[in-house]
């Protein structure tokens, strides 16, 4: 949802296009949980952004020193980024499931502050995780803004209310059984207990 209102800002012209990573810790995607990837991935993006200038003279030399230099490593990116960074007035980085990431995830916490100590242009980051103190603990000395995920509580019970009704009327919920009044409550109860602010 974030990433989409991003997107669209920057589709009305009052905002930069993000920069985003989803996390995961899925066996067949294994580099979605490693720290050096993230930071892979949010550097390519950085040198391509719609709108934005041609490849960015660092990456250009970067590239074509690749063979020597070989790949690039984790402090070789988080420094690509915060010179590709620096050409725009404020950049977005979104990186959505940090609690997803392996046992490196420290790495990408001190490469996420490096880009915020290190910026001479303004960078926004926005981080989600699921019940990790210590990942928002290790930026508290950045301004911050933590949403728990309690206070969507009541967003997310609109929704349920919402779609399991939408569901039912159109018969895509329980296509051949008469749905009481007691049983659409049960489906919403049951749904609303186990999100878990998600």
């Amino acid at each position: 949802m974030v990433l989409q209102s991003l997107i669209d800002a920057h589709e009305q012209q009052s905002g930069p296009y993000p920069i985003y990573f989803y996390c995961s810790r899925d066996q067949a995607e294994k580099e979605r949980s490693e720290p050096l990837q993230v930071m892979r991935c949010l550097l390519r993006q950085s040198s391509d952004l719609p709108g934005g200038p041609s490849l960015h003279s660092a990456l250009r030399s970067r590239f074509d020193n690749r063979r020597r230099a070989g790949d690039v490593d984790l402090k070789e990116a988080t420094d690509l980024l915060c010179q590709t960074t620096k050409d725009y007035p404020v950049t977005y980085l979104v990186v959505d499931a940090l609690d997803e990431c392996n046992r490196d995830l420290q790495d990408l916490i001190d490469a996420l502050k490096q880009l915020l100590q290190a910026s001479s242009s303004s960078i926004k980051i926005f981080l989600t995780s699921r019940g990790r103190p210590d990942i928002f603990g290790s930026l508290n000395e950045y301004p911050n803004l933590c949403i728990d995920a309690s206070q969507n509580q009541g967003d997310i019970e609109l929704y349920v209310d919402i779609k399991v009704d939408q569901a039912i009327s159109c018969k895509s919920l329980l296509r051949y059984e008469k749905v009481t009044d007691d049983l659409r409550q049960d489906i919403k109860t049951c749904l609303k207990d186990g999100a878990n602010g998600m």
